[in-house]
């Protein structure tokens, strides 16, 4: 018989929060589960420990589950259940955020030998702003061109301003 055709009640309850709170649980196992009883949950359980215990949408694996793991600790610990909490969900989604800091450093790292492939002779005549505006491009940034006269002709149009000639 399927989990989910088993009517939700506090024993079962309880016995998947401890697997929860104990990290025998997957992100997927998890969210697949919640996504089956979420509205039996959202009955059963008071509206602060709903959502305690709800995913977050999060672009990590490992957040969801390791943020409702705090939630199923605080349920069972109101409930008088003693259980072990892991840190292993916690260690799954630290070693995720250090791989992606890695990689957003990378990506940095490019973006500015990137920036400085594209400007020799901003990096030649203005050094240290230079190297100070390459620090700071992050991976979406990008430098355009100078506006043309008549883009700044049309831009002055429509603000009904005149820009500074040294502009």
């Amino acid at each position: 018989m399927k989990e989910s055709s088993v009517p939700m009640d506090k024993e079962i309850l309880i016995a998947k929060l401890l697997n929860l709170a104990e990290g025998r649980e997957t992100p997927e196992s998890w969210q697949e589960w919640w996504n089956e009883h979420e509205a039996e949950l959202e009955s059963l359980l008071n509206r602060g420990d709903f959502l305690k215990l709800k995913p977050c949408k999060h672009g990590f694996k490992w957040v969801p589950v390791f943020t409702s793991q705090k939630g199923a600790v605080a349920i069972l610990e109101k409930n008088s259940v003693k259980c072990n909490s892991s840190h292993f969900y916690q260690e799954q989604y630290l070693e995720e955020l250090d791989a992606f800091c890695k990689e957003q450093k990378r990506q940095q790292r490019e973006k500015q030998k990137e920036f400085k492939d594209r400007h020799p002779a901003w990096f030649k005549q203005y050094p240290k702003f230079s190297k100070a505006l390459a620090n700071v491009l992050g991976p979406s940034d990008e430098i355009l061109p100078a506006a043309t006269e008549a883009q700044i002709d049309k831009q002055e149009e429509l603000l009904k301003f005149i820009f500074p000639d040294k502009v």
